[in-house]
């Protein structure tokens, strides 16, 4: 179903409103975008002498690559967002490749930071086999229907000048866009619950025999994460059902933000436990708790 509203870049276009009803509501659209981030910044300047000391020494494995990309797609994520909402005589070609990108980096980002949940998960379930590959294969469901679905988005988008509705917009003014963004939140939530699930079976296992500080922060950081994570994506798919149209990607960044600045303080969190308590590297690719394996 295709229908008018706006989209991550920008806003859309409903014929009920005056050039000046639309212009405020562009910019109130733009000015949240650009709020969320603030917290992406602030995070990062907060945690980068932990990043520093943590992980830039280390020897590269594949968990120190995922926190990179990780940590940093966002920033260039952002910059495009920013640029594709406040950029000057945007041509349509060049709003819809803004568009493209920023969704496809989405999809990837999102890919990466339950990745990193995945390697937690595995961890804390002592690399169970069936544990590990069951998430994996479910991820790669995920984002193959994600992508189906984002495609045929693009497929949709539909923008127009700006200047016509005022003078003083710039960027890209999306005018139609099919609404099936509430599916791709779907989806994330659905793994999401999973991965609650299994770590709170798990947390609940071993809490119940171990009074290990180190263990207990495991838990703690991972379920409050995976809760806030939880609720930015239940806020997301409220939205786009029940919220009006024009307000349909409101909190796309935002949820986006809340995703990464989480897993990277889980990420930071472990090392740093890992560092003070001798953490066991059995394998280059996950970090096991010694004292869950004692459990």
């Amino acid at each position: 179903m295709s229908t008018d509203q706006y989209g991550p870049i920008g806003g859309g276009h409903n014929r009920n409103r005056t050039g000046a009803d639309e212009s405020r509501v562009v910019l109130r659209f733009r000015g949240i975008h650009l709020a969320a981030a603030n917290p992406q910044i602030y995070d990062y300047l907060l945690t980068l002498p932990d990043e520093v000391a943590l992980i830039w020494g280390s020897h590269w494995t594949v968990t120190k690559a995922i926190f990179f990309l990780n940590r940093y797609i966002p920033f260039a994520n952002i910059g495009i967002g920013i640029y594709s909402d406040f950029g000057y005589n945007t041509s349509n070609a060049t709003c819809h490749a803004l568009y493209s990108t920023i969704a496809w980096m989405i999809i990837c980002g999102v890919a990466v930071t339950m990745t990193i949940f995945i390697l937690r998960t595995w961890a804390i379930w002592g690399k169970n086999q069936i544990i590990g590959y069951g998430l994996g294969i479910l991820l790669l469901m995920a984002c193959i229907a994600m992508s189906v679905l984002v495609q045929r988005i693009l497929r949709s988008v539909e923008f127009t000048p700006v200047v016509p509705i005022s003078p003083n917009l710039r960027g890209c003014f999306i005018t139609k866009a099919d609404t099936l963004q509430y599916i791709c939140y779907a989806i994330t939530l659905a793994y999401e619950s999973v991965i609650i699930v299994l770590t709170l079976i798990k947390g609940w296992q071993h809490l119940r025999t171990s009074n290990s500080r180190l263990v207990v922060l495991l838990y703690r950081d991972g379920i409050l994460a995976y809760l806030l994570i939880f609720a930015s994506s239940i806020a997301n798919v409220l939205v786009l059902l029940l919220g009006p149209l024009e307000y349909a990607d409101l909190l796309i960044l935002t949820q986006r933000v809340i995703h990464v600045i989480l897993t990277n303080r889980i990420f930071l969190n472990i090392r740093r436990s890992a560092l003070a308590r001798r953490l066991v590297m059995t394998r280059p690719e996950v970090i096991e708790l010694e004292d869950i394996r004692s459990t």
